[in-house]
């Protein structure tokens, strides 16, 4: 999550520091989730519970802040490095977008990777988060390329992550604002992560040619991204010790157990 100048601000007049601001919003979030029947912990208390004696994960209407993309993931992660089986709730009705050129019934739900852009961007978010989540999300970069991997030994074909650095670009009047994001980044020493590169006229072009002529332009090398709509396939059909309960929506969860509006399961 970012810390945007909201936090920043809010920060400011409660006298209190940056990470503890986002820290309440999160829990406001956690709030908001619970109250409409959403699965939302902080990823600390995630990995304790990996890390306990349980040997069944949940993940219940597996979207918002724990997307279901990551669900996935953390189904494979807990299944191979911790011998946890993962059901994963969803009121989506399968991984699949709606047809193209086509609208879904009003209260349908669908996955909604075909939306996201997957970006791994851990050196831009400098520009409105800490050094603590840049550093997650550079740590990430690795994990999502793991994953890929491990989904493309288990017979997924085609491609599901790319590292190819991601370009910031400015107009003339925006200059100013380019380079304080700049300085913002050179400010955060990441480790292992590249600096910025100032890129000309001929090299912008070579990398994006249909970008517009004369902007000012920086390669941030390293950012990646994931496929959104490949890797929720990917994950749906190869993700091991994972059960996927589409169309099924949780409203209340306890230890060993999940409810949804007209049934219980217990686990």
């Amino acid at each position: 999550m970012k810390i945007t100048q909201d936090e920043r601000d809010y920060a400011a007049a409660k006298g209190v520091s940056e990470e503890a601001a986002l820290a309440e919003g999160m829990a406001q979030k956690s709030a908001e989730f619970k109250a409409v029947g959403e699965f939302y912990v902080p990823v600390s208390q995630l990995t304790d519970t990996l890390k306990g004696a349980t040997d069944h994960v949940d993940l219940a209407n597996a979207r918002g802040h724990c997307g279901r993309r990551r669900a996935g993931t953390s189904a494979g992660l807990a299944s191979r490095r911790a011998g946890h089986s993962v059901t994963v709730f969803d009121p989506a009705n399968g991984p699949g977008e709606p047809a193209t050129g086509e609208l879904a019934p009003a209260g349908t739900a669908h996955a909604a990777g075909f939306t996201a852009a997957g970006m791994l961007s851990p050196l831009a978010e400098l520009d409105n988060a800490g050094p603590a989540i840049a550093q997650l999300g550079w740590r990430s970069m690795g994990l999502w390329r793991d994953v890929a991997q491990q989904l493309s030994e288990a017979g997924w074909s085609g491609p599901l992550f790319a590292q190819q650095g991601s370009l910031m670009v400015a107009h003339g009047p925006d200059l100013g604002a380019a380079r304080r994001v700049l300085a913002r980044l050179s400010a955060t020493q990441l480790p292992d992560a590249p600096a910025p590169q100032s890129l000309d006229r001929a090299s912008l072009a070579q990398l994006e040619h249909s970008l517009l002529p004369g902007l000012h332009a920086w390669l941030l090398p390293g950012e990646g991204q994931v496929m959104p709509r490949q890797m929720l396939h990917a994950l749906a059909a190869h993700a091991p010790n994972t059960q996927w309960r589409w169309s099924t929506s949780v409203t209340r969860w306890s230890r060993g157990a999940v409810a949804g509006p007209r049934w219980p399961t217990a686990l």
